[in-house]
């Protein structure tokens, strides 16, 4: 017998003459500390020592203990529930129990569930009250305690079976907690994975367990970054030059396609103009200006198009860099699961040149104006960069928000993280615009003017790097490290990282530990 069941020997007294009735409305039900000092010993034996931790049943009669006594506990002892129950026509009683653990848990603070293998307890039970006994392992037909059958406690996909929130403190004997494996994310959700929590105690809250066994289930896979829609913007094409030899005025060179990506001027050059002087004009040089996409020389009689007076033709951006892949750290910890790591997102790529201006028609043989040149295609832009992959769910048997834990004859079992999400392919670039052609010269082939250089296509965006893996944690905290030594705990594997572009684009794997703070 343990020392935190023993019982003065005076309420042992009152046990037997006036039973159950006081003490289990006692408001000193959890002893918070170290407890008390050693008793003096009577004339039968030595003094008692005192509990440590946050909540004991020693202010429980023995008589109210399953685990104390060979008999079936009293109807004035609780609450008692049972799968073979009725919430609506129940009245809590060992002959008319409630169905579930959380009409219990609304009608007292003292709840007896029995054990029925077939028969899981499926809800999310939430503990507020503070004082609160949850008792298991009873048969459903004799409510007699059996240490060897353990009542079981799961919940739907998505929910956690046991939450003790901030105002509760919880005593739960011989229970099999079970979280089943998080739901899967919704296509077009772009998100961390969902975890799988079998219990959960909030900040404020306690917890003592005792001889149960915490089973989460596998963390969901990590949604892939979100691809960027549609294809760049294409770079429009040039215009075409005016045509000549018809007129006594000057012609004006053709306009280059205009386009901006991301407020960068990717312009294709002016066209030349035609004159009524010996060299035409010359066409402007494609942007951004560099040592590529020159315009068109002025058209002379040495200077023809294929001898340099077509416009240059624009180079094309550069591709975007690849995300890198999610470092390995343990994240963010919620009352959900794990913020775990994300990849990085690729960078955009770079917009292609436009192109130059082609050259500018001479006087005609009939001494009117030369035609003039077409004006460059405009750079197509760059793609943006695909979004990093999100980390994958989760695995944790038992999530502590600083709250007070206490184990004796725990085990604790996680499932597996999940996979990292994929980096997302970077968005296809726009293509260069067409240069624009050179007007008509009405067949005088010493008059002609050339055309304008083609756009640069821009470059592809760069892939998103890959989410990291899920975790896989007994137990995950924040606040003070909690004492574990009556946990025995068994982490799952953790998961893979997401894909991503080679090398160092893919994410790192989760983590796999007993007990991890945050």
């Amino acid at each position: 017998m343990r020392a935190h069941f023993l019982l003065p020997a005076t309420l042992l007294f009152a046990l037997t003459t006036t039973g159950c009735i006081d003490y289990l409305s006692d408001s000193k039900r959890f002893l918070d500390g170290t407890g008390g000092t050693s008793g003096t010993g009577g004339t039968g034996g030595d003094g008692g020592t005192g509990g440590t931790g946050t909540t004991t049943t020693s202010s429980v009669p023995l008589e109210c203990l399953p685990s104390g006594t060979s008999n079936a506990v009293d109807n004035m002892c609780g609450v008692f529930v049972s799968p073979n129950g009725n919430d609506d026509t129940g009245d809590g009683t060992k002959e008319n129990p409630y169905a579930t653990i959380s009409k219990g848990l609304d009608k007292g603070v003292t709840v007896y569930a029995c054990a029925d293998k077939d028969k899981p307890f499926a809800e999310a039970a939430r503990v507020t009250s503070a004082g609160t006994y949850l008792f298991g392992a009873l048969d459903c037909e004799t409510w007699i305690y059996d240490a060897s059958n353990k009542t079981p406690l799961t919940a739907p996909p998505g929910e956690i079976p046991l939450t003790v929130l901030g105002t509760g403190t919880l005593r739960i004997e011989d229970f099999r907690v079970t979280s089943a494996d998080a739901p899967a994310l919704d296509m077009g959700t772009y998100s961390v994975g969902n975890s799988s929590i079998a219990v959960l105690a909030e900040a404020g809250s306690s917890l003592d367990m005792a001889r149960c066994d915490v089973t989460a289930g596998n963390g969901s896979d990590g949604a892939p970054g979100e691809p960027p829609t549609g294809t760049a913007m294409a770079g429009p094409d040039g215009t075409m030059g005016a045509d000549g030899c018809d007129n006594d005025q000057g012609e004006f060179g053709a306009d280059g396609g205009q386009n901006m990506c991301a407020g960068m001027s990717v312009a294709g050059g002016q066209g030349g103009n035609g004159t009524k002087l010996v060299a035409g004009g010359q066409g402007g040089d494609g942007n951004p200006l560099g040592m590529t996409a020159k315009g068109g020389f002025a058209i002379t009689g040495q200077i023809t198009c294929d001898t340099g007076g077509n416009g240059g033709n624009g180079v094309a951006g550069t591709a975007g860099e690849a995300g890198k892949g999610a470092t390995a750290a343990a994240g963010t910890l919620s009352s959900t699961g794990v913020d775990g790591i994300r990849g990085s997102d690729g960078t955009g790529g770079k917009p292609g040149q436009g192109g130059g201006g082609g050259g500018g028609a001479p006087i005609c043989s009939n001494g009117k104006a030369g035609p003039s040149g077409g004006g460059g295609g405009a750079g197509g832009c760059g793609g943006a960069g695909g979004k990093g992959g999100f980390a994958g769910g989760a695995s944790i048997g038992i999530l502590s928000l600083s709250a007070s834990l206490k184990f004796e004859q725990v085990t604790v079992t996680t499932g597996a993280g999940g996979k990292g999400g994929a980096g997302a392919s970077g968005q296809d670039p726009g293509d260069g615009g067409k240069g624009g052609l050179a007007g008509a010269s009405g067949g005088d082939v010493g008059a002609l003017a050339c055309s304008g250089g083609k756009g640069g296509a821009g470059g592809k965006g760069g892939r998103g790097g890959g989410g990291q893996g899920g975790h896989s944690f007994g137990l995950a905290y924040t606040g003070d490290v909690p004492e574990t030594s009556g946990a025995m705990i068994t982490p799952g594997t953790a998961g893979e990282g997401g894909t991503g572009e080679m090398p160092d684009g893919t994410g790192s794997k989760g983590i796999d530990k007993d007990v991890q703070g945050f």
